[in-house]
């Protein structure tokens, strides 16, 4: 609703201020104010907090100034438009920070009404019943203003947690050392919430059941609130969209401040940029074809099952860079079976290319966990915890991991850690500095690994020594 206010009351200015001025800027007016919006819904200053102070609005307002001014910089510096005199960029300015100040000021008021009035409000679970979870509770219920009602509690089942929550409210009390059950996760979608809180975790079972419902709700489409450790030191109140309730910080986790315009932008980048290197690399690729054809017997390209986002199989194809084997389903692939031109081809990561198709008609994405056989996956659910969180994304021809050197004989638990990294701290421009690292992370990738390698020994025998 913000957003839609703060557009309509820009929308208005732009052409109030292009009448005035006779229509003479009418391009640049309405390219500030376009571009002004864009960029502040991308970066959540359209988010509504429950308590909301005076410096929220100086900051969009600060902001849309700073936009605009620079958009029309971009628009006036075309040759052959003309130069605006200094008053008109005045009062450019002045009707951009007017408008953003105004629509949210008065969006805000409209939707505290609303919500006074029982419409509108956010229905919020709360995971723990901890002193401070109560505290959350009785803030938020005692502030109508704030526009959440809490509707259910989520409790680790701990002894000497105290006594249950009473009230109309919805309980569900959770074993924190077994998985998230299917009937926990049908209750608490059941009841509809559409934001989750979570207070800070008293040991670690209770921040590893968190951090997974967390990553429940967030797929289910819901905001999750979380209050970071040191929040006493004001940890968090410098985030992108800070909240507060009661003086404790509430950090939205999610970076995308729009979701799933993220991922059609994700998308979008994905087909522009695996189209372009498509093109450009069609005379390497036919060069590495026809070097496979002489290797020896065998196809060209290998095709293989592989399990992609949701646990869905997908078909990926490699150059083939190794002699044909019925077994590479179900076991580790040894070096000694690799061909001269397949080892050629892996180390310079030219026998992935194919895999740029795969991306283009949506199986893959360029940046993402990279896909496994299911007999693998199969098994590593059973040995490494949230090893399945890392199928809530695309699968991708690189990804954090491999940038890290995690890439060939390197554990598997710290790929599964640092897809989950990725995954949980997403936004589109990781994609692109993950795309930009891949480069230097191809060209020394054989040192890394081995720096890789020495770490996760020396870790073991630490590990080793302790016990």
């Amino acid at each position: 609703m913000l957003a839609t206010l703060t557009l309509v009351a820009l929308g208005g200015a732009a052409l109030a201020w292009s009448a005035v001025l006779a229509g003479r800027w009418t391009i640049l007016s309405t390219t500030a104010v376009l571009t002004t919006f864009g960029v502040l819904m991308a970066n959540g200053f359209f988010r509504v907090n429950m308590a909301e102070g005076g410096w929220v609005r100086v900051r969009v307002a600060g902001a849309a100034a700073s936009i605009g001014v620079t958009a029309a910089l971009a628009v006036v510096s075309v040759p052959g438009l003309g130069q605006p005199s200094v008053p008109s960029f005045v009062s450019l300015v002045l009707v951009l920070v007017g408008a953003a100040t105004v629509s949210r000021m008065y969006g805000r008021l409209l939707l505290s009404r609303l919500w006074a009035r029982g419409h509108l409000r956010a229905r919020a679970l709360l995971f723990g019943y901890d002193e401070l979870a109560r505290e959350l509770a009785l803030e938020v219920s005692l502030r109508p203003a704030y526009g959440v009602d809490i509707v259910g509690y989520i409790i680790p089942y701990l002894p000497g947690a105290g006594p249950l929550p009473s009230g109309e409210v919805s309980e569900a009390l959770v074993e924190p050392r077994q998985p998230l059950p299917a009937a926990l996760t049908a209750t608490l979608a059941a009841i509809g919430a559409d934001r989750l809180i979570v207070g800070p975790a008293v040991d670690p079972v209770g921040e590893h059941l968190a951090q997974r419902l967390a990553r429940w709700a967030a797929l289910q489409g819901m905001a999750v609130h979380v209050v970071p450790r040191f929040y006493g030191m004001g940890m968090g109140l410098d985030s992108m969209s800070p909240d507060q309730a009661r003086g404790y910080p509430l950090v939205r986790i999610q970076r995308s401040a729009h979701p799933r315009l993220s991922i059609r932008l994700k998308r979008l980048l994905d087909l522009s940029v695996a189209g372009t290197l498509l093109i450009l690399a069609a005379p390497l690729m036919a060069a590495a074809a026809l070097a496979v054809r002489l290797s020896g017997p065998g196809p060209i390209l290998f095709a293989q099952e592989r399990v992609g986002q949701f646990g869905r199989p997908i078909t990926v194809r490699k150059f083939r860079s190794m002699t044909v084997s019925s077994t590479s389903d179900t076991e580790w692939t040894a070096d000694g079976r690799v061909t001269r031109i397949g080892r050629l081809l892996r180390r310079t990561n030219i026998d992935e290319l194919p895999q740029l198709f795969s991306v283009f008609v949506g199986d893959m994405s360029l940046v993402g966990p990279r896909p496994e056989r299911p007999a693998f996956v199969e098994h590593f659910r059973q040995r490494i915890p949230d090893y399945d969180d890392r199928h809530r994304m695309p699968v991708g021809v690189t990804g954090l991991a491999q940038v890290a050197g995690l890439r060939g004989d390197t554990s598997i638990a710290e790929r599964v850690k640092y897809d989950n990294l990725y995954i949980d701290q997403w936004c589109l421009r990781s994609d692109i500095e993950i795309l930009l690292r891949t480069i230097t992370a191809v060209l020394f990738q054989e040192a890394e690994s081995r720096r890789v390698v020495e770490l996760e020994s020396a870790i073991e025998r630490m590990r080793g020594d302790e016990s």
